[in-house]
């Protein structure tokens, strides 16, 4: 059986905004859920329920859902417990927790963050952001050591695909029920995302280069001295994603399972291609 009735919390944050649209495209009756005190509005979903996060107010926000989706910032990741009890008080058959970033199943990745632990990381949002190591404006790269490091990363797509598939498709749900799920638009490196940049762009990059335990270094300095925390948090989070560990390369590193996305995938130079004219204002200019 498809579940049809979805509520979304969170639906007004960076990955609410990448993926609704794309889950009311596909029929899903959503209905988003939002603080009291929110201003946001969300005329496209036709419902918003507005909630003080207390158990009550939960349970009553759910009431009627088959499913709850959480896309939580991280500052509200902590009220994902109460907002689990009242969504099984209120019979919702399934609820996703707001974990769309780095592997919280490795414990060497907490380790390194352990304050922010669903701190995202994708794809798309990471080059408008430059979470990849790229200045699109400037036309400069921070590369991390020889720039061959994998890492396997997702769009704003791919994860509105696999939410999608597991709410519509039964065999998916059963597959993914109790387990962390590894999805992935591609597993690839800087060096290739450099060359699509440089070819998209026709413009070569100034590169500059920084080595994994270097980047720890600085990142785990920052944060102890709180001089600039949010860059070493930055810095941190990128050596998860970047560094020469290779936390995040999915295809290479056992662990939890992988969802098969059904719907058709996209290249980097597809993504690149895509996002690079939405990021710069600047048309695709071809290859060098």
């Amino acid at each position: 059986m498809s579940f049809k009735n979805i509520a979304v919390i969170g639906a007004n944050g960076n990955l609410g905004k990448g993926i609704l649209p794309l889950l009311l495209e596909s029929g899903l009756k959503i209905t988003a859920v939002t603080r009291q005190i929110s201003e946001s509005t969300f005329p496209q979903t036709g419902e918003v329920r507005r909630t003080d996060y207390s158990f009550g107010s939960l349970k009553s926000a759910f009431h009627g859902q088959d499913a709850v989706l959480c896309l939580v910032s991280v500052a509200d990741v902590r009220a994902e417990i109460a907002m689990v009890d009242a969504a099984a008080a209120a019979g919702v058959q399934w609820f996703i927790p707001s974990e769309f970033g780095h592997d919280t199943a490795n414990p060497c990745v907490v380790e390194v963050l352990p304050l922010i632990p669903g701190e995202r990381f994708f794809f798309d949002f990471g080059l408008t952001f430059d979470l990849l190591g790229f200045d699109l404006h400037q036309k400069t790269a921070a590369i991390w050591d020889d720039g061959n490091n994998r890492s396997s990363m997702s769009t704003f797509k791919t994860i509105a695909q696999a939410i999608i598939q597991i709410f519509t498709d039964p065999t998916s749900r059963e597959e993914a029920k109790n387990q962390y799920i590894r999805i992935a638009t591609a597993t690839t490196t800087q060096n290739e995302i450099l060359q699509a940049l440089e070819r998209v762009s026709g413009t070569k990059f100034q590169v500059t280069r920084i080595e994994t335990a270097e980047g720890k270094r600085l990142g785990d300095q920052h944060l102890a001295s709180g001089d600039n925390d949010l860059a070493g948090f930055f810095l941190l989070l990128k050596y998860v994603a970047l560094g020469k560990n290779e936390f995040l390369d999915w295809e290479n590193r056992p662990g939890p399972h992988r969802l098969a996305i059904k719907a058709q995938q996209e290249s980097v130079l597809d993504i690149v291609g895509r996002m690079y004219p939405k990021i710069t204002g600047e048309v695709e200019r071809g290859e060098l």
